[in-house]
């Protein structure tokens, strides 16, 4: 009664302003969306029955939609009103008799209403209220059908909103449908529904709580075994009782051991969560919570489970009585162990055939085709078919005893002597020992395993899988001997036992240390110190047998790990001693040799001055060339006392070049050094040669013979009067030389190998060079920029930065000539034309300096300072100069590398001309940045402890994309794909906040 005569006033008045917001006749808006204008057309209005009554049904949806919504400030659109109250209204309007005419415009309007009520509002809060048994069936019970579906599929996406809604659920009473179904059963079968996937263990493990919840409820009313009665509940008992049949074949799977191993894995990874499904299923099983975790258990004993084991020989055994026995977790963890031994029995295998049995052509048949089956097909193989595949092989007792000396180059190398060595009588007179059959593969891997037979015929070293130290260690073999082939059954008879007697042999002279030092040469000679540790630590093994202690002994006693520890350490120290000591007699043989080429740098001869370290230099060699072969491990303490205090104090690279210089090959490069101690005259004649040739290869040997020669420049050529006068005083003057790189040693490696084409050079070459090179110094100082630009490393891997590209910071000059054409010089053009430059003979006349700065410069003030100097104060200044712009763009790239955000895009210019000031205060507040930068990265990181899940490029590629979302939102699913690295339960609710509260 109170709405006809409103309807008719805004039929007959119409509304004042039609809003544009309301949406057409029937059709549904989300919460957030703006409806479009309904209702008649624009057009002239006509007075048809059709158009009045048009007319009429747009102006009730229209006011109907305006009578229960509400438009806040920010322009949202919200029920003003409870849900239940706007179905009551539309209820009692459709049994109004006047407006049956417009029943689809009602149902119109309440689709537009339940559109505006979001997820949360319909299935928590107001659908408990609503008489749903009372709505009309025909048109609006269906669209509120439609709403409460697409509302269930996207709560049924995340758990915890499943069971937000199993909760509500409970309170909502005795409400049905029209059709009397309850509607708590309607909305417990779509979330089912929603949520039941391929019907798997895996769908049930995704949403575990909530199945736990809807089984345990079922079970406390129904009896779950049983169909109900009520047709209404079928459907829900038709998931429910599927998902009991799925946990209920899966215990008698494991209980059997006819699991597949990807299932096994999955239900040992997520025990607790299967065994509360279980418990809410009602089957029968044993699960005590005070248990230890089942994959903690199965890595407990992963240890001692290995192939050839006890253990492991027990687990065929045969499951019986497996139909009414419950799942414990007993039972979990033994098929865990075994699954865990079948692992470790393939990775060992894999191992013996990859890095063992290729460099010793074994005859393994179809045996690395199973195992490569076998892993492409694991998720698919069952348990119990599988479990004891390959224990009969002959090699298998002594599989994990190889597997552990896998990584020892020591072991390969005497492993590969022994194999490749004099086979026994038995052996070599032919009739190897029949083969076991191999067991059956599943009928894919016969193909495959045809298919690999013929490429072990061509090729028996697999290469996949080849263990790339083999390469480097395998002894040549003459290839027209016969080379017999070895098979498994050899390799368990005779080599393994005797690789582990020469083993054990190696081993007792190292633990005692009685090996002598030819020995020692021939064993650990080949392997950098780097690895001796490592070495060591293999050997320890052996001892932990020997001594009967704990394997790992990390499960042993305190005092039995320190003494372990305490083993380890001292013979690593003596092995690395006993290197630098082989090092060091080499070197002094070779020092011996070197002095009396230098004689001429010393003031009295060294035997003649009675020097005491050239005495102890030669008693040293001398007990070295008598007593090397006879001396044991243990005394490498007591031999390198008297070599360290004549050799100790030299760094590592110095002793490097020492060893080059010592070389025979750097005999002559010595003495013609020693004839040309004129400084000009070896400037001359390196200026007039590269002047005159464009040959790489002698352009390459001039520039190492010209830095070699300014390395050795104060050793070689002492001042009138200082010459050496000891042994001490020459060592202690080598020890100051600039040798920062081993780009020196190549230099000087260079320069001895290219003294024959040099020599030639210099005879052939004769026509002087010119001062072309001072002519470019002085244009570019007048008219060159230099110039920082950030450029793609090409080098560099992106899988080594986490993803994001690093570049580098590269310095170029750039100069723009008379002719208005750009010329870019290198940092490898800015070298050479130092070294041009430094050849060159510059005259120091006044008449020459001043015909070299007739030249008006610029008018920057630094570049005309630097063009009007001297000829030879300017190229001085170069090269200072180049020397910091080197020093500048290293430490450029040193923050670029330690991802700098300031230094990232980086680009800076500076006027050629730059005094040596300013570019060296540049280097130093540049180094000063990176020693902050690293020390604030320190602490973030040490205060922040989740930066240390990401790289420095990460956080950098992370701020970008946070700084990015201003402009865009489309980079939030790659910034949630980077940040859900350090928590899988991240979801991109939290990501969004992430980035609102980004400032």
């Amino acid at each position: 009664q109170s709405i006809l005569p409103v309807l008719k006033d805004e039929i007959l008045v119409g509304p004042p302003a039609a809003p544009p917001t309301l949406p057409p006749a029937g059709t549904p808006s989300s919460s957030s969306s703006t409806p479009a204008a309904a209702g008649p057309s624009t057009s002239a209005p006509t007075n048809t029955t059709a158009s009045v009554l048009n007319m009429l049904g747009a102006a009730l949806e229209r006011w109907l939609v305006r009578s229960f919504v509400s438009v806040g400030r920010d322009k949202k659109r919200t029920v003003s009103t409870s849900m239940y109250r706007v179905a009551d209204v539309l209820q009692q309007l459709l049994t109004e008799p006047g407006l049956q005419l417009w029943k689809d415009r009602i149902r119109g309007a309440f689709k537009t209403l339940l559109a505006a009520v979001t997820e949360k509002e319909l299935l928590i809060q107001e659908l408990k209220l609503i008489s749903t048994h009372l709505l009309d069936p025909t048109y609006l019970y269906p669209a509120l059908e439609d709403r409460i579906r697409t509302s269930v599929a996207l709560y049924s996406q995340v758990e915890d909103t499943q069971l937000d809604l199993l909760r509500a659920l409970k309170t909502y009473r005795d409400l049905a449908t029209p059709e009397g179904v309850p509607l708590r059963d309607f909305i417990t079968r779509l979330l089912l529904e929603n949520m039941v996937g391929e019907g798997g263990v895996a769908d049930l493990l995704k949403c575990r709580r909530t199945w736990v919840t809807m089984l345990e409820t079922y079970r406390k009313k129904h009896d779950i075994t049983q169909p109900p009665a009520d047709p209404g509940r079928a459907l829900t008992f038709h998931y429910l009782s599927n998902a009991r049949s799925v946990l209920a074949k899966l215990s008698h799977d494991i209980i059997s051991a006819t699991c597949t191993l990807g299932t096994l894995q999955l239900v040992l990874n997520n025990e607790e969560a299967i065994f509360n499904l279980m418990e809410g299923a009602g089957l029968d099983q044993s699960a005590s919570s005070s248990e230890k975790g089942i994959m903690s258990l199965i890595k407990k004993g992963k240890r001692v489970l290995l192939p050839g084991d006890k253990a492991d020989q027990a687990q065929g055994e045969e499951v019986e009585s497996v139909a009414h026995r419950p799942l414990t977790k007993q039972i979990l963890v033994e098929r865990g162990v075994q699954m865990t031994a079948l692992e470790n029995r393939i990775t060992q295998l894999q191992s013996i055939v990859n890095i063992f049995c290729s460099p010793l052509r074994v005859e393994l048949g179809t045996l690395p085709a199973q195992l490569v089956e076998v892993r492409s097909n694991w998720e698919n193989l069952v348990l119990g078919d599988v479990c004891d595949l390959f224990v009969t092989l002959p090699i298998i007792p002594h599989v994990p005893w190889l597997y552990e000396h896998r990584g020892s180059e020591l072991f390969l190398s005497k492993w590969k002597q022994v194999g490749l060595g004099p086979k026994p009588v038995q052996e070599a007179a032919g009739a190897a020992p029949d083969e076991p059959a191999l067991p059956d593969l599943p009928p894919a891997a016969n193909a495959e395993a045809a298919a690999w037979q013929a490429v072990l015929v061509e090729n028996p070293i697999i290469s996949e899988y080849f263990f790339t130290m083999a390469n480097d260690q395998e002894e040549e073999v003459d290839a027209d001997q016969p080379v017999e082939s070895l098979t498994l059954s050899s390799l368990a008879e005779w080599v393994v036992p005797t690789m582990q007697e020469k083993w054990l042999e190696f081993f007792v002279e190292i633990d005692n240390m009685s090996i002598t030092f030819p020995k020692l040469s021939a064993t650990f000679g080949p392997i950098d110190k780097t690895k001796i540790h490592a070495e060591i630590e293999t050997l320890g093994l052996t001892r932990l047998v020997v001594e009967q202690l704990p394997i790992p002994i990390e499960d042993g006693l305190k005092q039995e790990r320190k003494a372990h520890r305490k083993w380890i350490n001292r013979h690593t120290d003596l092995v690395v001693n006993y290197k630098l000591l082989d090092d060091h007699r080499k070197r002094l043989g070779a020092l011996i040799t070197l002095l009396p080429q230098l004689a001429v740098l010393f003031a009295r001869p060294l035997e003649e001055a009675n020097d005491e370290l050239y005495r102890s230099l030669q008693d040293t060699n001398a007990t070295f060339t008598t007593e090397w072969e006879n001396q044991t491990l243990v005394n490498t303490t007591m031999f390198i006392e008297p070599v360290t205090r004549i050799l100790g104090h030299l760094p590592d690279l110095h002793l490097a070049y020492m060893d080059e210089l010592a070389a025979p090959s750097a005999a002559p490069l010595l003495q013609w050094l020693l004839a040309y101690p004129n400084t000009d005259a070896f400037n001359k004649l390196l200026s007039i040669t590269k002047a005159n040739t464009d040959d790489a290869i002698t352009l390459g040997a001039i520039a190492s013979l010209f830095s070699t020669r300014i390395l050795l420049s104060t050793l070689l050529y002492p001042a009138p009067g200082h010459l050496f006068d000891s042994l001490a005083h020459f060592l202690s003057s080598y020890a100051t030389l600039g040798i920062e790189g081993s780009a020196v040693v190549d230099q000087l490696k260079t320069a001895s190998e290219q003294l024959p084409l040099l020599t030639k050079t210099f005879a052939e070459k004769t026509t002087s060079p010119g001062l072309q090179a001072c002519h470019t110094l002085k244009d570019i100082v007048t008219g060159g920029t230099y110039v920082w630009d950030a450029a793609p490393n090409t080098n560099t891997n992106k899988a080594d930065t986490g993803g994001a590209s690093t570049g580098v910071i590269r310095l170029t000059l750039k100069h723009a000539p008379a002719t208005g054409k750009e010329k870019i010089y290198t940092v490898d053009d800015l070298l050479d034309l130092r070294n041009r430059l430094l050849l060159v003979e510059v005259p120091r006349d006044e008449a020459a300096e001043a015909a070299h700065s007739d030249k008006p410069g610029p008018s920057s003030s630094s570049s005309e300072g630097m063009a009007t100097q001297p000829l030879h104060v300017m190229i001085e200044t170069f090269a200072e100069q180049l020397k910091l712009l080197l020093d500048i763009t290293h430490y450029l790239n040193e923050l670029n590398r330690a991802v700098h955000f300031e230094f990232q895009n980086y680009h800076a210019l500076l006027p050629a001309g730059v005094p040596v000031s300013v570019l060296e205060r540049r280097a130093h507040d540049l180094r000063s940045a990176l020693g902050q930068w690293n020390d604030t990265i320190t602490s973030l990181r040490s205060t922040f402890y989740f930066l240390n899940f990401f790289s420095m490029a990460q956080l950098l590629k992370i701020v970008t994309l946070l700084d990015d979302m201003k402009a865009s939102e489309d980079v939030a699913p790659e910034l949630h794909s980077m940040l859900i690295y350090v928590s899988t339960a991240l979801q991109p609710l939290h990501t969004l906040k992430i980035i609102q509260s980004w400032k």
